[in-house]
């Protein structure tokens, strides 16, 4: 069966590729990840708990939102850097009222990141 990310009603779990998390702890040392994958094992809730830096975040697509006003919360509260990996969607609300306002660093990937099924 062919999964989509846009279809938030597959699978939510996807895992960075292993490149890109060895590239941003070479730049950012150890991450932190609140939204570990197995979560439902672990009963771990990151949208529940306070975070130290740096954060890579590559949140479940179908609640975005939320986790975004999640990095907002913990940015404004001084956790920095947080690095959040994500699908660019300059034209969403969120991206505007909860992302914009912080003047993040933006930085983005060449081609289709293909995320790795967990």
């Amino acid at each position: 069966m062919k999964r989509s990310l846009f279809n938030t009603k597959q699978e939510q779990n996807y895992k960075t590729p292993k490149n890109i998390i060895e590239s941003l702890t070479k730049e950012f040392g150890f991450l932190y990840d609140p939204c570990p994958l197995n979560n439902d094992i672990t009963k771990f809730d990151g949208l529940k708990t306070n975070w130290f830096s740096p954060v890579f975040c590559n949140p479940p697509y179908n609640n975005i939102s939320e986790w975004v006003k999640k990095i907002v919360e913990q940015y404004n509260k001084g956790i920095k850097p947080i690095i959040l990996l994500c699908f660019v969607r300059t034209d969403t609300k969120y991206f505007h009222d909860l992302i914009m306002p912080c003047k993040p660093e933006l930085r983005f990937i060449k081609g289709r990141l293909k995320l790795v099924i967990s």
